[in-house]
């Protein structure tokens, strides 16, 4: 995985001049073992400033260096055998089989789209990651003893998790978690800070932070039109703001930075409509990317937000689960006798308090409530797709359950910009029941 992670990165080496390198260990058997480390790579020089404010302590090791991005070889040859250099110390990135610390054998790698990568590294650009993980080797009366030192430090910080998220930076739920993570990262530094349409104008602006020559920077443009007809343009990048003219004003637009051969970045602008639910909307509440863009990072009001899509789906949604665990969240009622969707919304998991199994219950009652009228139960969670727990998976086929993420968030905005039938969004959610999706 290391050779391929060297071969991906490959192009973009011209791109880092430093690597920010970011270590806590921790003592497990007379040695230091790794707790967390990120290195990412980075156009600034490796004579930029490190934090100044990281504890001291006798069984706790933190450091922060800058490493010269020549240095890239020596940091994955630490990986490949299992130490880490660094402050002097030798920082072991093992396994224990329960005799020995043995090096971990394969770490993993992968692309991390920007909008992922931003959610789950903190980092908000397109990246190729390396990653290990391993199971911490940590008592808890251990780790107790080191968040109380942590707190009463000279300069305090409150407990490890504290730590790993601020230092570190993981996110909240990964920095509280008890497992060691690696993570190698190599931003792609090329993005989109904006970007729009007005009438039949589509502008972008792209944020370079090596100042990259615009050569390897390719803008992609497919743009719907009411009459079905899809425009597909690509378009030369001069310079970081970029207006494209197109035949006719689109009702939506998919924009696609390319880097070099690499997508970076990619959004869905919505453009002109037939819905008259849409132009009420963005007179009441703003630019509805906005709305879709808050639907996918959630936040507070989760269910309000979701009534309102199936509002503008051209649903009659109810929000009844206000207050209580006793009754479904949404209901979702269409035009005509069709199928009534029961809908609960979740942050997390889908079967998260044995959610699944209440939905399916609470459907039943309800179909039955309706003189027998057909229901769709539909969980939707704010996890990205590749989150989902295999056995969630299987439990929601097996009661009939349509698994909704982040990711179709864009499809049904869209689907509410195309002023699409309720049901055809019915035989869209239907499709997301597992056993009807190819893969599952």
């Amino acid at each position: 995985m290391i050779e391929n992670f060297l071969k991906a990165i490959l192009p973009f080496q011209r791109d880092w001049r430093s690597i920010d390198l970011r270590v806590i260990a921790y003592r497990f058997q007379d040695v230091w073992f790794f707790n967390a480390v990120k290195a990412v790579l980075d156009p600034s020089p490796a004579s930029k400033d490190t934090r100044k404010d990281l504890p001291e302590m006798n069984e706790l090791l933190v450091i922060h260096e800058r490493w010269d991005i020549s240095q890239l070889d020596e940091l994955l040859a630490s990986i490949s055998k299992g130490e880490l250099i660094v402050g002097g110390n030798i920082v072991h990135i093992k396994r224990f089989d329960g005799q020995s610390l043995k090096p971990i054998p394969h770490p993993s790698f992968r692309f991390y789209e920007r909008s992922e990568c931003k959610s789950e590294l903190g980092i908000d650009l397109a990246s190729f990651v390396l990653q290990v993980y391993e199971s911490s080797h940590t008592i808890h009366e251990e780790e107790v003893i080191i968040d109380h030192q942590l707190r009463t430090a000279a300069i305090p910080w409150n407990g490890l998790a504290d730590l790993r998220q601020h230092f570190i930076r993981f996110r909240q739920d990964r920095a509280s978690r008890r497992d060691s993570f690696l993570d190698i990262i190599a931003p792609l530094n090329v993005r989109m800070i904006e970007a729009d349409i007005e009438e039949e104008k589509v502008r972008t602006v792209i944020d370079r932070k090596t100042k990259t020559n615009y050569d390897g920077i390719s803008l992609s443009v497919l743009a719907h039109h009411s009459d079905g007809f899809i425009e597909r343009v690509s378009y030369p990048i001069q310079k970081d703001e970029t207006v494209l003219i197109l035949k006719s004003p689109p009702t939506r637009a998919t924009v696609i930075v390319g880097y070099r051969g690499i997508v970076v970045d990619q959004i869905d602008l919505l453009g002109q409509t037939k819905n008259l639910r849409i132009p009420v909307f963005q007179e009441l509440l703003g630019n509805i990317q906005d709305f879709a863009s808050e639907l996918k990072e959630n936040g507070r009001r989760l269910e309000a937000k979701v009534c309102l899509l199936f509002h503008l789906l051209g649903f009659s949604p109810a929000h009844y689960g206000y207050g209580t665990d006793d009754v479904p969240d949404i209901l979702a009622f269409p035009k005509s006798d069709e199928k009534v969707l029961v809908i609960e919304c979740t942050k997390r998991e889908p079967d998260l308090g044995n959610k699944l199994t209440k939905l399916s219950t609470r459907s039943k009652e309800i179909s039955r409530a309706l003189g027998g009228l057909s229901v769709l139960p539909v969980v939707l969670t704010a996890l990205e797709r590749s989150m989902i727990n295999t056995t969630d998976e299987d439990k929601a086929r097996n009661e009939g359950i349509a698994i909704l993420t982040q990711n179709e968030i864009s499809t049904l905005i869209q689907m509410a910009l195309d002023d699409v039938s309720p049901m055809e969004v019915v035989n869209y959610l239907s499709g997301l029941v597992p056993s009807a999706r190819t893969g599952y």
